[in-house]
């Protein structure tokens, strides 16, 4: 059983190296038109446990850096670059925020932006004294304030509250410490979960009891402190208040297995938003999270759990045992019963926790039970990362358990808005080596080329011959380009890894942190890259037999098209349409043996679609995008 002292996530260390330039964001997230597209992951507010508490002593920074404060910034190794707390309405101006530090990146979005807050920025820091590449260049820097003396008389059990924005590198703690007599300090870690090179909520409230060191005293300091090379912490909104009664919280809420249950299942415990019922029969969804008591009242908690089908139907339910957790205390709970689909289809996995006087906010993940697609992408195109451009010829993957056997024949993989047709990529299958930082490469497909049509959108890459996948092992699926002057190519990313799973293999050594040598590093977010088991369709007629047989134009196409076969059809015939989540939107039989058939999809939203004409004699698909 995993105790936490904050909501700090276990790590999964696959790969042991980072750096900064491999998780390149755009200056907007772009997300697919039709919003059912994407899998939702929501927290509902149903709980009103701490709006009304007495407010003992805030801080929204209004007249600016608060006077009586102290705050310092020591450069570890002695050089010039330093970054202190100091107050501001802009947010980072650090080369890695988007635009070089050409300007300020988009400050906290706090309760009360509007009038400053305190941010410590080491990236602009180190950039404006030393430049690039940071791998070489920039230096850790010790930043931190303390506030003047806090009194608290009359109030045993007080809360520490919060706003922040962070996003750090290096496996750092952020750290807040509580003292009542500035020599001996409390230490609490708040970066919570959020891992290397990812950007925390905006804003993120943090809660901390500290009644043990700070209830009824004279003189309560509060200090902040971290010790940094790259990016920024931002802090606004603080405030002590008196610790209600009853304060429950819900954090590091995953769906499969990350926390516990992998250590029965195997593997690594992944959250799959794609997930076919080859894989989820021998590793159903396992639902766990950290409950943690900030309120004054000891309390026996529980953690409840809710799926329903895309129609809102009930399928599953399922509770946690009993864990009784005194004040500040927490732990990690797992649902007794988990769930086992045998349907296709979207899901809703709900989950809260119960105490005897109080209960959390509820969190909803969606997941899509398929028949063949195994991913972990949110199937909402978030910012990419280079596989190929002019100076970079990089392998982006996505760690992936097999938990029964079975055959890979494509690797799906959606291409970043902006790569260029005729650059060329192909996909990539490596086994994960428990004992190595370096995987074992197994195979690749043969080379596939961009067209038009394949920007901002997902493309089928096949294996051929498919390659068994055997249980109980972890393999890496991804894509890899080509260093090319002017043919270059990304793959989108969308959500967040839970560790350090997923992986960038500079391949020969152009990153600044590389030095020229081919180098592997963990990547944060989740490539939209998925494995696709689909049976061949027809593996004994060649591509200029399929034409022949089966042709779709226009297309793309605002959804009237039409079928053209070199045969002429037949009323057993059947055509259908499948959407990216799998579900069939549309079929028909034909009413007429011509051999051309008109067919009106304008209907559906814009979009990529999967197109199957299916006879006695054999099965057949297409890739159909409705603009």
């Amino acid at each position: 059983m995993k105790k936490l002292l904050f909501s700090i996530s276990i790590i999964c260390s696959i790969l042991a190296f980072s750096e900064e330039e491999k998780n390149q964001f755009c200056p907007e997230d772009k997300a697919i038109e039709n919003s059912s597209s994407s899998i939702v992951q929501n927290n509902y507010n149903n709980s009103q446990q701490n709006s009304t508490q007495t407010v003992i002593w805030s801080e929204d920074f209004s007249s600016g850096f608060p006077s009586g404060w102290s705050s310092s910034s020591t450069n570890t190794v002695g050089g010039i670059a330093t970054a202190p707390w100091v107050w501001s309405n802009d947010g980072s101006w650090g080369y890695w925020n988007s635009n070089q530090g050409s300007s300020a990146a988009a400050g906290i979005s706090s309760t009360t932006a509007s009038n400053g807050f305190l941010i410590s920025d080491p990236d602009s820091a180190n950039h404006t004294a030393y430049g690039q590449p940071s791998g070489t260049t920039y230096q850790y820097i010790n930043s931190q304030f303390t506030t003047s003396a806090i009194n608290t008389t009359g109030f045993p059990a007080v809360t520490l509250e919060f706003e922040q924005l962070f996003r750090f590198n290096n496996n750092l703690n952020l750290v807040v410490s509580v003292s009542n007599d500035s020599i001996s300090w409390t230490d609490y870690f708040v970066q919570g979960s959020i891992t290397n090179n990812t950007q925390s909520a905006n804003p993120e409230t943090v809660s901390l009891n500290v009644s043990s060191v700070a209830g009824n005293q004279t003189n309560v300091y509060v200090k902040v402190s971290w010790e940094a090379r790259v990016y920024y912490w931002m802090i606004d909104d603080m405030r002590i208040i008196e610790t209600p009664n009853n304060l429950v919280t819900m954090s590091d809420e995953v769906t499969g297995g990350w926390w516990k249950a992998y250590q029965l299942a195997g593997g690594i415990g992944c959250d799959y938003t794609f997930n076919p019922l080859s894989q989820i029969s021998s590793n159903p969804y396992s639902i766990e999270a950290v409950l943690t008591n900030n309120g004054s009242a000891p309390q026996n908690m529980t953690l409840h759990a809710e799926v329903t089908d895309a129609i809102g139907n009930i399928v599953h339910t399922s509770t946690s045992n009993s864990v009784y957790l005194s004040t500040s205390q927490q732990d990690t709970f797992m649902i007794n019963q988990p769930f086992s689909p045998t349907t296709i289809g979207l899901y809703n996995i709900s989950m809260w926790g119960v105490g005897d006087s109080a209960y959390t906010d509820t969190t909803t993940r969606e997941t899509v039970v398929t028949d063949y697609l195994y991913g972990k992408d949110l199937n909402n195109y978030q910012g990419w990362y280079d596989v190929a451009t002019a100076v970079r010829q990089n392998h982006i993957t996505s760690y992936m358990d097999i938990y029964s056997p079975i055959d890979l024949t494509a690797v799906d993989v959606y291409i970043a808005d902006w790569s260029v047709p005729g650059a060329e990529v192909y996909g990539i299958l490596y086994e994960n080596d428990p004992s190595s930082t370096t995987p074992i490469y197994i195979t690749q497909t043969d080379d596939y080329t961009i067209t038009p049509a394949d920007r901002d959108n997902w493309v089928t890459i096949n294996f051929d011959p498919p390659v068994p996948l055997f249980s109980g092992t972890g393999y890496e699926i991804g894509i890899g380009g080509y260093q090319h002057p002017s043919d270059s190519v990304g793959v989108g990313y969308s959500g967040t890894a839970l560790g350090t799973e997923n992986s960038l293999y500079d391949e020969i050594g152009t990153s600044p942190n590389s030095n020229g040598t081919p180098t592997w590093y963990y990547i944060t977010r989740n490539p939209m890259i998925r494995m696709n088991f689909e049976p061949p369709a027809v593996s004994s007629i060649v591509d200029e037999e399929f034409d022949k047989l089966f042709k779709i134009y226009p297309n793309p196409s605002d959804g009237k098209l039409f079928i053209v076969s070199s045969n002429d059809f037949s009323s057993n015939d059947l055509f259908s349409v499948k959407d990216i989540l799998g579900k069939n939107v549309f079929e028909t039989n034909f009413t007429n043996q011509a051999s051309t058939q008109s067919i009106d999809l304008s209907f559906l939203e814009p979009g990529s679609y999967l197109v199957f004409y299916e006879t006695e004699e054999f099965k057949l698909s297409r890739s159909l995008i409705i603009e």
